[in-house]
């Protein structure tokens, strides 16, 4: 896939804030012919928020769960926030990885003579080989986790957390 820019100067209106930076964005996010206004998909795996009483178990999706695990709820009560995103089993393939050991267990079974031969494939065959684990995964592997993006935040529950 190519990248192309958007050149934003080809337009008669005026631009301002952030607008300005438009064109440092690669094409692929707004795509030939789309506007600032044309909708564009959610992520795959978006970012959501979780919550944790202790700052280490981040079990709870929404604050009304949270809540009511709490003994004795009240305002000021201190919780803990955290952006997560769902794991993904494609998160923990890397076909590299898999490749160089396979390269390296072939070392020890013909000794010198081997030659990267796993390793040394064209981009399309390692992103073929990418592709099949990944279909694999989705199909086997379900995976109820999230993991924490980014720095937890200490919180104190308020009036309007609790109504």
């Amino acid at each position: 896939m190519s990248t192309h820019l958007i050149n934003i100067n080809d337009t008669e209106t005026p631009r301002d804030g952030f607008q300005n930076y438009l064109h440092l964005l690669p094409l692929t996010l707004f795509p030939q012919g789309s506007t600032m206004t044309t909708p564009v998909a959610a992520p795959v795996n978006p970012i959501r928020k979780c919550y944790s009483l202790d700052d280490e178990t981040y079990n709870f999706e929404g604050i009304g769960e949270l809540i009511d695990n709490m003994t004795d709820p009240r305002v000021g009560s201190v919780y803990f926030e955290a952006d997560c995103q769902d794991v993904t089993a494609e998160d923990y393939f890397n076909v590299g990885n898999i490749l160089e050991n396979a390269d390296e267990r072939l070392s020890e079974d013909v000794g010198d003579i081997a030659d990267n031969d796993f390793s040394n494939v064209s981009k399309e065959a390692i992103a073929e080989l990418k592709e099949a684990l990944d279909a694999w995964a989705t199909k086997y592997v379900a995976l109820r986790y999230w993991k924490i993006v980014g720095k937890t935040r200490v919180c104190n529950l308020t009036e309007d957390d609790l109504a």
